[in-house]
């Protein structure tokens, strides 16, 4: 919060005449004009709000401090040992400088500034919001994981405490914590191995209406973040799964946005829409003639009883050989569209469909079925970055790997990071 505002009036009648024409005309025709003309804040967008309030100069916190101004974190302010004293706003942080050295960038100057004595000198974070802030002390602290496997089995992950912390770890240098949201998303959007055939357990969201729309929201929000802070090669082993969650939503959405509350939730970048549009007819081809492959290929190749070379073609439940079976369940997909309507290319068989064929399949066309099945779906998996217009998961892996949040390549060297505006911190 800046506690500096301009010492000049401002006045505002209106006119005929647009509110920029009104402040462009007044700003350069009344030159001796004692008050500044500003139109009302309803005429203004939340971006020329936001540079205007970066322009403004911010009070040194050590004068707030001195006039009572600053009010103490109630979580975090470690009064008795604390050696570090960060300030955001109006509020100040008292935390350890051996915590904050953990989380590596800009933090690793922390030991060397506090290790000089400036009576009444506090450390001002500038750009940094006050609620992400929190969020990466409670990590620091260990107060919150970003993922957990559950008793279970099953992976749990809190979304929102990830996404915020994504851009405050890139923008910081704080590569352990970029490291942990890594392992964080192969929760969601995995990069090694055949993926999960299960969402995790999301945390954190305790209201079931948005629990529901988070399945459709998803990966348009973390593709908005890479959008609008160019973060595709830091992530870009995610970015296979990310696109295939797009590219499970209806075409309309993925073009127009999803129904978010009461907001439409859009991609901002039109080349990730253009992207997951080509890779969508990518998986639904792939669906057919990969995944699915096996179905087609045993048909051609055997019948009219054996639906393998060792089938024992014999009758099974229903009274059926497992040719048959395998011709009507080839009939029903082609009626029903279910190899040739969606894109979920990365779906193979259920534990339902699984039962079902254990019971109309003989015991050796049900292994050769189910082997071919899970073959065809690690064939997609492999092939899965290119059909979004990627390299191949070993290259994007080692890419994400190398991709240093201060050293990467595709980054302009920075001499001195411009977001050290605070000059010391307080020992």
């Amino acid at each position: 919060m800046s506690a500096c505002s301009s010492s000049q009036g401002s006045s505002w009648a209106p006119s005929s005449t647009s509110p920029s024409q009104k402040h462009s005309k007044r700003a350069h025709k009344d030159k001796d004009h004692k008050e500044l003309i500003i139109p009302r804040k309803k005429y203004l967008t939340r971006s020329v709000h936001r540079r205007r309030r970066e322009r403004q100069p911010q009070v040194p916190a050590s004068l707030l401090e001195e006039k009572g101004l600053l009010r103490p974190d109630p979580k975090f302010w470690f009064s008795d040992d604390g050696d570090v004293t960060l300030v955001i706003d109006n509020v100040k942080f008292r935390v350890h400088k051996k915590k904050l050295e953990s989380s590596g960038g800009m933090y690793m100057l922390a030991a060397d500034l506090a290790g000089e004595k400036h009576d009444g000198d506090i450390g001002r974070l500038h750009n940094t919001k006050l609620t992400v802030f929190r969020y990466l002390l409670a990590l620091i602290y260990d107060e919150v994981v970003l993922s957990a496997t559950l008793p279970n089995g099953k992976p749990w992950l809190y979304w929102d405490l990830v996404v915020s912390l994504i851009h405050i770890c890139q923008w910081q240098a704080l590569d352990p914590i970029r490291l942990k949201i890594i392992e964080a998303l192969e929760t969601i959007f995995p990069s090694k191995g055949v993926p999960a055939p299960f969402m995790p357990i999301i945390g954190g969201i305790d209201d079931p209406s948005r629990r529901e729309r988070f399945y459709r929201t998803f990966p348009i929000e973390i593709l908005n973040i890479f959008a609008q802070h160019d973060y595709y090669h830091d992530y870009i082993a995610h970015l296979p799964m990310i696109y295939y969650h797009a590219a499970q939503l209806p075409v309309d959405d993925i073009i127009n946005g999803v129904q978010d509350g009461d907001k439409i939730l859009k991609l901002t970048e039109p080349r990730d829409i253009a992207i997951i549009l080509k890779g969508r007819e990518e998986l639904m081809r792939a669906r057919r003639e990969v995944s699915f492959r096996w179905l087609e290929e045993r048909l051609s190749r055997y019948g009219p009883q054996k639906a393998s070379e060792e089938c024992k073609e014999t009758c099974q439940q229903g009274g059926e050989y497992c040719y048959k079976f395998l011709q009507k369940l080839m009939g029903q997909f082609r009626t029903s569209g279910f190899l040739d309507s969606r894109p979920n290319a990365l779906e193979g068989l259920n534990d339902d469909a699984k039962v079902l064929f254990k019971d109309y399949l003989c015991d050796k066309c049900y292994d050769d079925v189910i082997a071919d099945a899970n073959e065809g779906i690690e064939e997609s998996w492999d092939s899965l970055p290119g059909y979004f217009g990627l390299e191949p998961w070993k290259m994007i892996i080692d890419k994400q790997s190398k991709a240093l949040t201060f050293e990467d390549a595709h980054r302009e060297p920075t001499p001195e990071p411009d977001y050290l505006l605070y000059h010391r911190l307080m020992g």
